[in-house]
């Protein structure tokens, strides 16, 4: 019985390897006018700029998902923090101008975070779900006063439709198109939400947006917490649409019909979160697979020109960056080298206690016989 306990408790070890930090990724980025790219690091609590080929850290001690521009190149986001005192969250929305300069948005209040898209009157858009209770997902609108009214969605699941009619699942990103709807990455689908609550399913369930085979492995391993979905999105001036598949490793570029125009590839070893368009290039935001990625690298930014030419921006922990440093790069090695270690060991701890264990029960079994 003890070599069963044993195993169990191996098991449990593996699983909260497995289910660290990589959970919930940044998954946007932007460029402005100027041609300076910002993103959130939510590894690090810092929202980064590059610009002049130059990656520097712009907001520190801000735990950032999203971020946004408004048409003065000013800088929205979220930050969220947990307070361990009252076992709560609270969260407060700022602006930064772009010396910098940051102010409330909306002062430090419990709960999550509000939606940062904002339509030309001030209303502000966002999911209101929970991926684990699974009972509910809609799409709302806020209103300036704070009044919240529902434009899509009841319950929870998979249905086009108006206003209740319409179903949805886990929101991985939101984005505005030219054509004033919101575009969404739910479950394994890019669907259409305009402003008087249609839904439309662009796309769904295709091989291009399905997780790769380690992604869908670690899911098995980590019960779910590993991998395996779309993330951010954006949606250029000819109605292009850029979804991260990061669980896939690859960007998919679709045509408004919903036709895979194109695939960009991410490097081994690492994963798309979120997208951007300039001009004619794409800016893709990555993070380390999310199994045994190491804390001290990345996020980072890449570059990809039409003929598919991709050179990365910044890497967040790369002495070659100005905010790195050597002793970074060495922590960087060696933290994935010891989870990969780690990872070894309990699974050959594991495939020989289960040996063990059967090596017990066969007499039992053939005394059954």
């Amino acid at each position: 019985m003890k070599y069963v306990a044993f195993l169990v408790a191996l098991l449990i070890q593996l699983f909260c390897l497995l289910s660290q930090v990589r959970a919930d990724p940044s998954n946007t980025l932007v460029v402005d006018k100027q041609g300076r790219v910002y993103f959130g690091d939510v590894l690090h609590n810092v929202v980064w700029k590059i610009e002049d080929g130059k990656l520097t850290p712009f907001l520190k001690d801000t735990h950032s998902h999203r971020v946004v521009l408004d048409e003065q190149g000013n800088l929205y986001g979220e930050h969220l923090e947990y307070v361990p005192s009252n076992e709560s969250w609270r969260f407060y929305m700022w602006k930064a101008t772009p010396a910098g300069e940051k102010s409330y948005v909306v002062p430090p209040s419990p709960g999550f975070p509000l939606g940062l898209l904002q339509d030309k009157d001030g209303n502000r858009y966002e999911w209101h779900g929970d991926s684990n209770k699974k009972d509910d997902s809609r799409i709302v609108k806020r209103l300036p006063d704070g009044t919240l009214m529902t434009i899509a969605g009841k319950g929870w699941g998979w249905a086009d439709g108006k206003g209740e009619q319409a179903k949805f699942s886990s929101i991985g990103g939101m984005a505005w198109g030219a054509d004033g709807a919101l575009y969404l990455t739910d479950g394994d689908a890019i669907r259409k939400v305009t402003l008087d609550g249609t839904v439309t399913t662009i796309v769904r369930g295709i091989a291009e947006l399905q997780p790769g085979l380690k992604a869908r492995a670690l899911n098995v391993i980590a019960l779910g917490n590993s991998g395996g979905t779309l993330l951010g999105l954006t949606v250029d001036a000819q109605a292009n649409i850029y979804a991260a598949n990061f669980g896939g490793n690859a960007v998919i570029k679709f045509a408004a019909d919903g036709k895979a125009l194109s695939i960009i590839k991410s490097e081994s070893g690492w994963s798309p979160s979120g997208v951007a368009v300039s001009g004619s290039d794409l800016y893709v935001l990555e993070f380390q697979d999310r199994a045994f990625g190491s804390e001290a690298k990345g996020p980072r930014v890449r570059k990809v020109s039409t003929d598919g030419n991709a050179v990365t921006l910044g890497t967040v922990g790369e002495k070659t960056n100005a905010a790195a440093s050597t002793s970074e790069a060495v922590t960087t090695n060696f933290s994935a080298g010891l989870k990969w270690g780690i990872a070894i060991v309990v699974l050959a701890a594991i495939a020989v206690s289960g040996w063990r264990v059967w090596w017990l029960i066969r007499p039992l079994k053939q005394s059954m016989i």
